[in-house]
């Protein structure tokens, strides 16, 4: 193993535990809230936040569908609003959580990595 490489995917590694630590979960959450999906993109969990974003739109849809059609107080538009408040509210704290939870990835991940380039060191 050429320890240039193994020096830049360590380095890689770091330099992502670093940026996601300069990260606010406040902002993360508050971005969550406006548009959902946001905050994962702003924590740079982009395949989670476009799933996050495409579910919520998918809830969103017949709630929206309802609303210009039957109204707000309707019984199709408090139904449909049933079904998107948990997806959204999911949404919001799946945000809240998945700093924390990619932080703990991270750092396994570079442990990881660090104890293969050890056993690669003492077997070769």
């Amino acid at each position: 193993v050429d320890d240039s490489v193994v020096s830049v995917q360590f380095n890689t590694t770091v330099q992502r535990i670093n940026l996601l630590n300069k990260k606010s979960i406040f902002l993360a959450t508050v971005f969550s809230m406006l548009i959902p999906g946001a905050g994962k993109y702003y924590l740079l969990q982009n395949g989670e936040a476009s799933s996050a974003l495409v579910l919520n739109l998918l809830a969103a849809a017949p709630f929206a569908e309802s609303i210009v059609k039957f109204g707000l107080l309707s019984t199709a538009s408090i139904f449909s609003g049933i079904v998107l408040l948990p997806v959204y509210l999911a949404n919001v704290y799946g945000t809240y959580k998945s700093k924390k939870t990619l932080l703990n990835k991270l750092n396994l991940q570079l442990k990881n990595e660090v104890l293969d380039y050890c056993d690669y060191q003492l077997h070769h």
